[in-house]
């Protein structure tokens, strides 16, 4: 068996899906954890201001 048959079996028995969630939680922690705390936090910030100034009507509506 090839080594490139061996991978696809690998992937095909986790998932591509649970790959790639990993790698973004890694790079999250890693971000957040080991590099730049204060700048993961900015960026969170600001992304929750944008949410909340573009989609808080729908939150409204939803829970009203």
């Amino acid at each position: 068996m090839h080594s490139k048959d061996k991978l696809n079996e690998k992937v095909g028995k986790i998932g591509i899906v649970f790959i790639t969630s990993a790698i973004l939680v890694a790079i999250f922690v890693l971000w957040g954890g080991a590099f730049s705390p204060s700048s993961l936090n900015a960026a969170a910030n600001s992304g929750l201001e944008w949410m909340i100034t573009n989609f808080g009507w729908f939150y409204m509506l939803i829970t009203a």
